[in-house]
């Protein structure tokens, strides 16, 4: 055997498995940047809400409101894939802001102190949201879901692509 079939049996494992750690690399960095996307997604639509109904006087009367409903809603839809927008306050029931068009659980939780992104969680239904919800006064607070199901399609797909 030559050298030159030496060093190319060698060299050929070598660069698969130089592709192999690559591709490893490429899928959890790409994970990592997606869902800190979609966490950053939430939070800054939870934020926003949040900020806009602690400068009124009543934010629970915003949804009987035609004009400031249709408002809020035409500025959710700007917001890529916010699947659900509400008004929460402590025993209170949720107040619609955008509706979810997949239903989501809303759970009684506490009034945070800060905002916070609660991390993703499957609904019944088998679609995964990622829910953050930020304080906006006396005792009330916003829900903003967004739908994980479009970036995490695309994590599968890149994992199908890099061939872990």
């Amino acid at each position: 055997m030559s050298i030159r079939s030496i060093i190319l049996a060698l060299s050929i494992p070598l660069l698969i498995l130089l592709a192999a750690v690559n591709g490893a690399l490429l899928y959890f960095q790409g994970k990592a940047e997606m869902l800190r996307g979609l966490d950053d997604r939430a939070l800054a639509a939870a934020i926003t809400g949040a900020e806009f109904l602690a400068a009124t006087d009543r934010p629970e009367t915003i949804a009987t409101d035609p004009l400031r409903s249709r408002a809020i809603m035409d500025a959710a839809r700007h917001i890529d894939g916010l699947d659900g927008y509400y008004l929460m306050s402590g025993g209170a029931k949720p107040v619609a802001l955008a509706p979810a068009t997949t239903p989501w659980t809303l759970k009684s939780w506490a009034v945070p102190a800060k905002p916070v992104v609660l991390s993703i969680k499957r609904e019944a239904g088998g679609n995964r949201y990622v829910v953050a919800l930020a304080p906006a006064s006396s005792g009330r607070f916003v829900a903003g879901g967004i739908d994980a199901e479009p970036a995490l399609a695309k994590l599968a797909q890149l994992l199908r692509w890099v061939g872990l």
